[in-house]
């Protein structure tokens, strides 16, 4: 009887290290909480792209702000299969590089039933030294496990919030994933990365203190939600069926004041450019860029005017920040029949 106590102590420690997993089990786990997520412009292609984390009890999709802060449309897929996100923004974040969508489950019953529910460690429970896992999309190769340590507990620089350094590798692409312990609970999420040229593998992610538990008194909502414009969403379906008196009929009733003004503009001017109405197509991407400065195309198309005409000044200005705006341009041929 008096060995029960100290077999007791004895077997306590080898408890809690059984309650550690493989990376192999780790990945078993919470992959299936690890979503694709890209933006997309208009006519459906992807500019952009990363990773997101599922959050099955409250049908969250949390990424990164930074995919989305250009604009356009943020879509999600797992496996092949799209994950509805229509439910709306529920906080967008700038400062703190948060983004969550409330996801529409019922469009997508099967997949969903698949996702995992993931429990969640707080910073303050986290040790310096622990075994980390990253999972994510780097350069769009889905669920990329990488694992390493909790290498830092740090502060942001010029803010109040908290960071986790991780030597867990993380890449373009991995933004918006998750961070996981060996006992596979999520911990936090894939955010940035330095790549000073004295110092390598210096990973950052946001704990799950910064992502999931805020203010909600002061929620904040850097993007405006909006939906198309009726006479703007016409507009692309006649374009995409290359019915250009169809399409600038519809752009011109798109208003002022609509989010979809700059992009009406400027597929007015691809109609007025194939046309070879070079006066008008030249006022038209000026005016579309004044609405929206963002749209790398018309910044290209206008080079291309400008540059016809003798202005190579004025044409090297629009090609670099068309290359600014969207690197993909640098090794396209961007076409007028481009539809």
């Amino acid at each position: 009887m008096r060995r029960t106590p100290f077999l007791l102590l004895f077997l306590l420690p080898l408890a809690c290290i059984a309650q550690e997993l493989t990376g192999e089990a780790v990945y078993e786990r919470c992959s299936g909480a690890i979503v694709e997520v890209g933006v997309q412009d208009d006519l459906g292609r992807v500019r952009s792209g990363g990773s997101g984390i599922v959050l099955k009890d409250s049908a969250w999709l949390v990424t990164n702000y930074h995919i989305f802060e250009q604009g356009g449309y943020l879509v999600a897929q797992k496996d092949g299969e799209p994950i509805d996100i229509t439910g709306g923004i529920v906080r967008a974040d700038a400062e703190r590089d948060v983004l969550v969508f409330k996801i529409n489950t019922s469009s997508f019953p099967e997949t969903w039933k698949k996702i995992p529910d993931l429990d969640v460690v707080r910073y303050d429970e986290l040790k310096r030294g622990q075994k980390v896992y990253a999972i994510g999309n780097p350069a769009g190769l889905e669920n990329t496990i990488t694992d390493g340590l909790l290498s830092g507990l740090r502060m942001a620089e010029d803010t109040a919030f908290k960071l986790l350094q991780i030597s867990a590798p993380i890449s373009a692409g991995s933004s918006g994933g998750g961070v996981f312990d060996a006992r596979g609970r999520l911990v936090g999420m894939s955010t940035f990365i330095i790549r000073p040229s004295t110092a390598q593998n210096l990973n950052f992610a946001l704990p799950v203190d910064e992502i999931l538990f805020w203010d909600r008194s002061s929620t904040r909502h850097d993007i405006s939600e909006s939906t198309l414009d009726p006479h703007y969403a016409q507009g692309l379906e006649y374009w995409k069926m290359h019915d250009c008196l169809g399409a600038i009929t519809q752009f011109r009733l798109v208003p002022d004041d609509s989010p979809q003004k700059g992009r009406a503009l400027y597929f007015t001017a691809r109609c007025l450019h194939q046309r070879k109405d070079y006066v008008q197509a030249k006022d038209g991407y000026q005016r579309a860029l004044a609405a929206d400065p963002r749209i790398a195309r018309a910044h290209a198309f206008l080079a291309s005017i400008l540059l016809a005409e003798g202005d190579t000044t004025g044409a090297m200005q629009h090609q670099l920040k068309a290359y600014e705006l969207d690197p993909s341009l640098r090794d396209a041929k961007v076409a007028v029949d481009d539809w």
